[in-house]
């Protein structure tokens, strides 16, 4: 595995090794890989892994949560890091725009039903994962007849959950975007919207090769610590 061979390259020189991974709920090979491997070094050096219960842009807001956690807090322990990294993900919250559920269907993420709900009742859904859910899996949030209320409602459900966690400014935002032309322009006026909310760092993320397979074209979507 991957991980095994960045470990046993660099263990001389760390001595703690964390390790970021797609929620469990949505692949449990990977996360069992992964303590497979913390496992083999239990006895050479400590590695943790952290079940980000995201995915896509949700794992980049879990990793660089923790990359901040460790530049203002260099002394904490092990065990006090892990309880640290665990309230990161659970201050993680992620929504996703589909156009057709069918490509998370056949990717195995949802099943048949929830595909076919858009197509069938001519509605946009909304999908989410939410950090404070253990489960870790793709839950639906809303629908809308048109983007502009699906982007509304996207806007509507951040506020309430930073009211919610009694947070008055967001931490990080990473927006998704990048599956080829289509929703061009619901996307740019999504992202219009993001600027209104209190926020002290936005990135712009594009999606990548692997994860387009399961969005699908014009997906797009955000990603919050809070």
């Amino acid at each position: 595995m991957y991980t095994a061979d960045v470990i046993e390259r660099n263990r001389a020189n760390y001595d703690l090794f964390i390790h970021v991974v797609m929620s469990s709920g949505l692949s449990a090979a990977s996360f069992q890989a992964a303590e497979n491997v913390r496992k083999q070094y239990e006895k050479i050096v400590p590695v943790i892994n952290v079940d980000s219960r995201q995915a896509i842009n949700g794992v980049g807001s879990v990793l660089l949560g923790i990359i901040d956690l460790i530049k203002t807090s260099p002394d904490l322990s092990v065990d006090e890091l892990e309880a640290a990294c665990q309230q990161i993900v659970e201050n993680t919250f992620s929504w996703f725009v589909f156009s057709d559920l069918e490509y998370l269907y056949r990717g195995g993420r949802i099943g048949k039903a929830q595909s076919l709900m858009g197509s069938v009742l001519h509605i946009i859904p909304l999908l989410g994962l939410m950090g404070d859910e253990k489960e870790g899996i793709v839950l639906a949030q809303g629908k809308a007849r048109t983007f502009r209320q699906i982007n509304d409602m996207i806007i509507n459900q951040i506020k309430a959950k930073m009211q919610e966690k009694s947070v008055t400014t967001i931490k990080r935002a990473i927006t998704l975007q990048g599956y080829g032309d289509k929703n061009k322009e619901a996307i740019a006026e999504f992202m219009e919207k993001i600027k209104t909310l209190p926020c002290s760092e936005i990135i712009h993320g594009e999606g990548g090769l692997v994860d387009a397979v399961y969005c699908g074209p014009g997906a797009y979507g955000i990603s919050i610590l809070l």
